[in-house]
């Protein structure tokens, strides 16, 4: 099933950053997500775009409740965070893509400081600071993305046109996104945009299903990423 809008939807000019947010469950979170991105006084430069399973209908109605994010409905064969990103990668066209999960809070100018890091050089994928086990930026899971260079190169080692390898089911997609940036020499860490990850492993937020969902395929997930690893950073 290829993803489908869940209503027709006018993108905002201006919008310089396309934010996709891959869900499952949670549909208390879209307030949360929201008001911190609005209060970070960068939402007129961003555009929230949602994707989620038809079949997660709580979820999805009380994202479409909120007027101004973009859903992208899938089938339950596209129920992995990799599937879900690289479905709204190609329903969106902003200049920039961020990937982020909902459970995030959005620190003042994040993006004005991930810009600025990441001016100076070449850098087509940008890292943001979760405030939690990669503040010092070994790995950032939060990462700002040039459109052109996921069109021309592909973000991960799978070519162009493709955001995220799609075999991971939830964990190690950032891992290699980064990988691939630092060996491309496209690499920056904006240590002073904020993204901050409310996370359960830094004991920011309950273990919740999804959590638990995501946990249960960390070893196999761990397995694959070595693997590709070894195939391509010799």
């Amino acid at each position: 099933m290829s993803p489908s809008p869940l209503r027709t939807f006018t993108r905002s000019p201006g919008v310089l950053v396309d934010v996709l947010v891959p869900v499952l469950w949670r549909p208390g979170a879209p307030g949360r997500f929201l008001g911190t991105l609005e209060a970070s006084g960068e939402a007129d430069s961003c555009q929230v775009t949602v994707v989620v399973n038809a079949s997660d209908t709580d979820t999805l109605e009380a994202w479409t409740a909120r007027d101004s994010v973009q859903v992208v409905i899938v089938g339950e064969e596209r129920r992995s965070f990799a599937c879900k990103a690289n479905d709204g990668y190609r329903r969106t066209e902003a200049p920039w893509i961020l990937i982020v999960g909902d459970d995030v809070r959005f620190e003042r100018q994040w993006l004005t400081m991930a810009f600025d890091a990441g001016a100076p050089g070449r850098a087509q994928v940008i890292g943001t600071n979760d405030l939690g086990l990669q503040s010092r930026g070994e790995l950032s899971p939060h990462l700002l993305i040039r459109r052109e260079y996921v069109d021309e190169r592909g973000a991960s080692w799978d070519g162009p046109r493709v955001l995220c390898h799609e075999g991971y089911s939830h964990n190690y997609v950032d891992r290699e996104i980064q990988a691939v940036a630092q060996q491309r020499g496209v690499y920056a860490f904006a240590r002073r945009s904020v993204i901050e990850h409310l996370h359960h492993a830094a004991s920011k937020a309950p273990v919740d299903a999804t959590y638990q969902l995501g946990t249960a395929t960390l070893a196999e997930d761990k397995a694959l990423w070595k693997q590709r690893e070894r195939e391509h950073l010799r």
